[in-house]
């Protein structure tokens, strides 16, 4: 902290610092408070995606075994797409932390030499990219919840910081200042009381000689 002002101005700038620290402390704790209400939102969204993925993965399992049964390895490869998926991203913003906000899967695109020995195949390439959708929304939503995690443990730090260092030695310093100039307005009201009591100040005395 910078040295402590003294004197009626260091009070007014003691005030003023105090307040400063005071409205910070303030817009950081409604800050934190809308980080951990959307943590919550997309933590809920998280561990529903997670169990919809799982579910699709298994389905997809399931039907990948019964195409091997089918039509073995070879007809798998057969049924592969040449081209690769794409995701497409999408950013926002909560509370100035920027973070995924929603993402796009599109499957490979159609392959005119691709042949499918069997049902099974169709029905596990579709469960596998319901999979792969489900599987972009869930990283999307892990990586939100992250990154306001992150931000939200920064906050408490900053929170922490004025609670226990800034804003105590704000006020300490105020109350230290604040005795000290009562203390000079005393001795100064003192000062004044004494120079205008009878007595005090002025010329001295003199005493006339007696005559006779």
């Amino acid at each position: 902290m910078n040295p402590t002002p003294t004197g009626r101005a260091g009070r007014a700038l003691l005030r003023r610092r105090l307040d400063a620290a005071s409205r910070a402390r303030g817009t950081l704790e409604v800050k934190l408070s809308r980080l951990q209400e959307e943590q919550t939102r997309l933590r809920a969204a998280l561990d529903e995606l997670t169990a919809r993925w799982r579910d699709e993965v298994e389905r997809g399992e399931r039907w990948l075994l019964r195409a091997l049964l089918q039509g073995g390895r070879q007809g798998l490869d057969l049924a592969s797409p040449a081209g690769p998926a794409e995701v497409t991203m999408r950013w926002t913003s909560t509370m100035g932390v920027r973070h995924p906000g929603s993402a796009e899967y599109r499957p490979p695109a159609a392959d005119a030499a691709r042949v499918d020995t069997g049902t099974a195949v169709a029905h596990a390439r579709a469960a596998y990219r319901a999979a792969a959708a489900t599987g972009v929304q869930v990283a999307t939503a892990a990586a939100a919840v992250d990154a306001l995690a992150a931000e939200a443990a920064a906050t408490r730090r900053r929170l922490r910081a004025l609670d226990r260092r800034v804003l105590p030695q704000l006020r300490t310093a105020l109350a230290r200042l604040e005795l000290d100039l009562e203390e000079r307005d005393r001795e100064e009201r003192a000062g004044r009381r004494l120079r205008s009591s009878p007595g005090t100040g002025g010329d001295p005395p003199t005493s006339t000689p007696a005559t006779g």
